[in-house]
């Protein structure tokens, strides 16, 4: 199955229209509703808590009680998305967006959502050229990456906040590794 924010939005608006009546509803009420599954969520958590202590108590097996947990992640999720859609929310950029910050922060080459996929292998050769000298690049034992933050456009594809870690990452990925050589 291919879940897609937008198609997790859509659907799950048409549903709540039907079983909300939205109308009435405000950034609280959407925000209550997400926390109230927050909670049934933990609940289900410390259910398997006892499980795992060997506490009395529990009427599930441990699979009943999983299957719960997975249900009530996704009730959380589910108004997560419409709280979001209330505050005119996109949840799938904002996830992006901060997803990648972090991973840019830390260092780290995971990102979601690769926005180079559309630029020609050419075109990120001169970007890697064009951020500096491989002496620029290399510092010690370990590849040290300059913060350096521009918009590029290829055939009309546009790139924002694209750092030097970003086209190395996507060079290798491309097989260009004797390209990126340090």
């Amino acid at each position: 199955m291919d879940l897609t924010f937008k198609k997790l939005r859509d659907t799950s608006i048409s549903r709540s229209s039907r079983w909300h009546g939205c109308e009435g509803w405000n950034l609280s009420d959407w925000g209550i509703a997400m926390v109230g599954e927050a909670g049934e969520t933990c609940n289900a958590i410390k259910k398997l808590n006892r499980e795992r202590e060997g506490m009395v108590g529990n009427s599930e097996s441990i699979k009943q009680l999983q299957d719960n947990l997975g249900e009530e992640i996704a009730d959380t999720l589910i108004y997560l998305d419409l709280l979001a859609e209330y505050a005119g929310i996109d949840l799938e950029k904002v996830v992006t967006d901060k997803f990648n910050k972090v991973s840019v922060k830390l260092g780290f080459p995971e990102r979601l959502g690769n926005e180079m996929e559309n630029l020609t292998t050419d075109y990120l050769k001169q970007i890697w050229d064009f951020m500096g000298s491989d002496d620029e690049k290399y510092f010690g034992t370990n590849y040290m990456f300059k913060n350096i933050s521009f918009t590029v456009e290829d055939g009309g594809h546009t790139v924002n906040n694209l750092f030097m870690d970003d086209v190395y990452f996507e060079l290798l990925r491309r097989g260009e590794k004797e390209y990126v050589a340090i």
